[in-house]
């Protein structure tokens, strides 16, 4: 529980562990290493990922609880028939922004699933098998009951290869976890297994998330693969022939063969003991027929098998070890399938003949008929020229080969803005191949209002006659869910961007739609210095551009004209990283909060961004940051973007039922994740303390949330000045507090302003303010500063009943200080329609009638 008034800083967001993602100019890379006991070169990072997920939601192991509590008693159900237990797989191909590319075809990903399929039935054939230990025949589940097939129609109803290809932009990334990489593009992990292959996953070959973790952040959920993993007979798998079969293994609940040292769910148990640490033996994977073991990773295929931490042979030929994978258990078997019966994470959602009603061909009425297909979905602004569309897409006829498109193709198109036209959109049939036509925006928007937000949902349908030949079934076919991925020209901005990461030895920010990730370390040398280091190319202001040492900013200092350096270290043990502080040389930074400049170049791009710091003996808090999205534009520290209040998008589990401060009553219930209510105010005095009287609803049992108040205090229309945060509080379903809202001199010699508050009730921390969030809701009022001189008047209180339920009363009082005169007055607000009106009196008292 934290409440931070006033000065407040983000140290609770420091104990949050981030997971790093770095792009170079050159690649996009999904980068895990730099945790402590990261995942080694070949292994999976599955542990780390959910480990971060836990850290930085910490409520959800509670929604775990809460669900797997109300699914005890409910029936197991058994796998049916085989078309019940069919699992759709989508694969989302990612390549770089810029720099080299790579790609798989819809063939290639059927044999990486034919692969996965062998093992999951049980005859997997390879040389490894004549090497299992006799101790594990009888164990060996053989048919676990499941095949992945690609999906063959998309979320929009269009018919797919279980592939997509959106060559977005990262400029859309939004920062959090692995959630930057996954907003490009996602399936409803309800009805598809996604699996995401990207550049580069470091030190690793890929990761998953568990079950569990979907509960909570269903937006996450699936898989992420290293390109390099993916098809056999690559140098840097040779030894791991079954990569995505661990990992789907992961998916559906099982932990390592050594256990998880993160894993603590109080309703399936705790995979280490207190104090045990991965390594030890003294982890366990919660399967019983597996045996305990230590992490096992060999260059090749041993000929004697290691013994396992209790006697007996290790099972390195396990799915889930690091060894020669063959073999799943039928305890592992009986785990996944326990997973599945009791749909934790919607796994029993995604194996189901109603699921596959939607997305296979083969379950629909029309299957034999012909079929457009279209090969891209995310169409991605130009980096060069802001503003134009080149990319093309490839509109496919198939199952018709009577059919081709027409020589003149006529369409209607549904879900553009008003910038936008249909005259922006060509179709135009193939020289080639007349059953292929080519679909282009042709689009340049020279004012850069209209191409800030990504355009989400277009439909686009073939009128009549847009394809010739015998069939008619494409009269009239729409072609849904289209997007247009813009680069955003702004500033972003993060005020929880810290993190502390394994080694508890340094912190580190992450700054979003860059993916850099830059860290202070304390024991890179043994001098006591503070040091700054980045893993991807990255320069910092400095004192003078041949000094190591950084340059603390103040305010409204324009980062461009300054003296940057590289920061030469990738790591927090190089002693070459720029020095913020060092005893008794180098002091200028300790107890001082100030401002890194930074400047980065990524695809010909040049990017200024600032992060405010504080350094004290104990290391450095890092409060909040800002980055200039537009080609080398000036940003002077300080300067905070103008965004819209976050929005929630589920208020299934949690909202704001009522607000009650000063003179704002309101009881508002579910508003679907904001509303602004103007019609209801109060005013605030500088320097008095108000009672903070707010209640939230859980319409699921189990769940609590975050409570922010932010307040306007210079009027510039955001909450982003760290002093507009007036109090936070975690784990509370409802909060009565007294706080000094409005700082003494606030007005700084006003009378008054006209402003808005802001009131956050969130399942989790807030990431930005200029970025929705999962679950909760935002209400915002109209507020009215007041400088210290000016008289407060107590509410009025009803003599006779309750307002809020109907009660009739014929008057109320209130006691207003500082005033004598016949000028009082009273403000009467309806709950029901938030109408106010105002009553004039000479006596501390108003007179009321039919008041209900």
């Amino acid at each position: 529980m934290n409440f931070l008034p006033n000065n407040f800083l983000l140290n609770n967001f420091l104990t949050k562990t981030l997971l790093i993602v770095l792009l170079t100019s050159s690649c996009f890379t999904f980068a895990y290493a730099q945790f402590a006991g990261a995942a080694h070169d070949r292994g999976c990072a599955t542990e780390q990922v959910n480990k971060a997920v836990y850290e930085a939601n910490p409520n959800l192991k509670a929604q775990i609880q809460a669900k797997l509590q109300a699914m005890k008693n409910q029936p197991q159900h058994k796998s049916g028939s085989a078309m019940d237990n069919v699992v759709p797989v989508v694969f989302h191909i990612i390549p770089p922004p810029c720099g080299t590319t790579f790609d798989f075809s819809k063939t290639d990903l059927e044999a990486v699933l034919d692969e996965v399929n062998v093992d999951f039935a049980g005859q997997n054939t390879s040389e490894y098998n004549a090497s299992i230990d006799p101790t594990f025949y009888p164990i060996r589940a053989g048919d676990i009951g499941l095949t992945f097939e690609l999906a063959e129609i998309d979320p929009n109803g269009n018919p797919t290869d279980g592939l997509t290809r959106p060559t977005t932009s990262f400029y859309s990334y939004n920062g959090g976890v692995d959630k930057i990489l996954k907003d490009i593009v996602r399936w409803d992990n309800r009805k598809y297994l996604n699996v995401w292959v990207v550049q580069d996953v470091a030190n690793a070959s890929g990761f998953a998330h568990y079950p569990y973790t979907a509960i909570g952040q269903p937006d996450i959920d699936g898989i992420v693969m290293d390109k390099d993993y993916m098809i056999n007979g690559t140098t840097e798998k040779t030894n791991r022939p079954n990569i995505l079969t661990h990992e789907i293994g992961h998916w559906l609940g099982l932990l390592h063969a050594w256990g998880d040292p993160y894993y603590d769910v109080t309703d399936d148990g705790r995979s280490c003991e207190p104090n045990n640490q991965q390594g030890d033996c003294g982890c366990d994977d919660l399967v019983n027929d597996t045996p305990k073991c230590i992490q096992f990773d060999p260059p090749v295929c041993p000929s004697t098998l290691p013994t396992a931490c209790e006697g007996g042979a290790h099972n390195v030929h396990n799915m889930m070890d690091y060894g020669c994978e063959v073999m799943f258990t039928a305890g592992q078997r009986d785990r996944m399938w326990s997973m599945i019966n009791n749909n934790i994470g919607g796994r029993q959602e995604v194996v189901t003949n109603n699921n596959d009603q939607s997305v296979f061909m083969d379950s629909r009425s029309d299957k034999n008929y012909a079929k457009l297909y279209l090969d891209k979905v995310v169409f991605r602004e130009s980096d060069s020229n802001p503003g134009t569309i080149a990319e093309t897409g490839i509109i496919e006829l198939r199952d018709c080969n009577s059919c081709s498109f027409s020589s003149n193709i006529d369409f209607t198109v549904t879900g553009l803005p008003a910038s936008i036209s249909k005259n922006n959109i060509q179709i135009t049939r193939l020289n080639n191949d007349n059953q292929k036509a080519e679909i282009k925006f042709n689009i340049n928007l020279s004012n850069s209002a209209d191409h800030t937000n990504d355009i989400e949902n277009i439909s686009i349908t073939l009128n009549q006659n847009a394809i010739i030949g015998t069939s008619q079934v494409f009269n009239n076919r729409t072609i849904g869910g289209l997007k247009i991925d813009f680069r955003k020209e702004e500033l972003a901005m993060n005020n929880q961007s810290g993190g502390t990461f394994a080694v508890n030895d340094f912190t580190a920010i992450f700054i979003p739609y860059l993916g850099t990730e830059v860290g202070f370390s304390r024991q890179s040398v043994n001098d006591g210095s503070i040091r700054m280091y980045s893993a991807t190319p990255l320069e910092a202001a400095v004192t003078n551009a041949n000094s190591f040492n950084v340059k603390r900013l103040g305010d409204n200092q324009n980062i461009s004209g300054e003296s940057f350096r590289e920061i030469t270290g990738g790591a927090p043990n190089d002693p070459d990283n720029l020095i913020l502080y060092k005893p008794g040389v180098y002091t200028d930074w300790l107890n001082q909060t100030g401002y890194v400049g930074l400047r980065t170049n990524t695809c010909g791009i040049t990017y200024y961004a600032w992060i405010r710091i504080e350094v004290t003996n104990d290391g450095v808090n890092i409060l909040d940051m800002v980055i200039n999205l537009e080609n080398n534009a000036p940003l002077n520290t300080g300067q905070y973007p103008i965004c819209d209040p976050p929005r929630s998008y589920n208020t299934d589990f949690i909202y704001l039922e009522s607000v009650n401060i000063g003179q704002i009553n309101n009881v508002s219930g579910n508003n679907n994740g904001y509303q602004f209510f103007q019609n209801y105010t109060t005013d605030l005095i500088e320097g008095q303390t108000y009672t903070l009287d707010c209640e939230g609803n859980k319409p699921q049992a189990g769940y609590e949330g975050e409570w922010r108040v932010y307040i306007d205090l210079g009027g510039d229309g955001s909450y982003l000045d760290p002093e507009d945060l007036r109090y936070v509080i975690d784990e509370r379903e409802e909060i009565n507090a007294n706080v000094e809202l409005i700082p003494s001199g606030t007005l700084n010699g006003q009378t008054q302003l006209n402003t808005k508050m802001m009131v956050v009730f969130s399942l989790y921390p807030l990431r930005s303010l200029c970025e929705d969030y999962q679950y909760g809701e935002t209400e915002e009022y109209n507020v009215t500063i007041k400088s210290s001189g000016t008289s407060s008047c107590n509410a009025p209180v009803p003599t006779s009943g309750n307002l809020s339920v109907g009660a009739y009363s014929n008057y109320a009082y209130g006691y207003c200080n500082g005033h004598s005169s016949n000028n009082k007055e009273f403000e009467l607000t309806n709950l029901s329609t938030g109408v106010i009106s105002t009553h004039a009196s000479s006596s501390h008292y108003a007179s009321f009638s039919n008041l209900t």
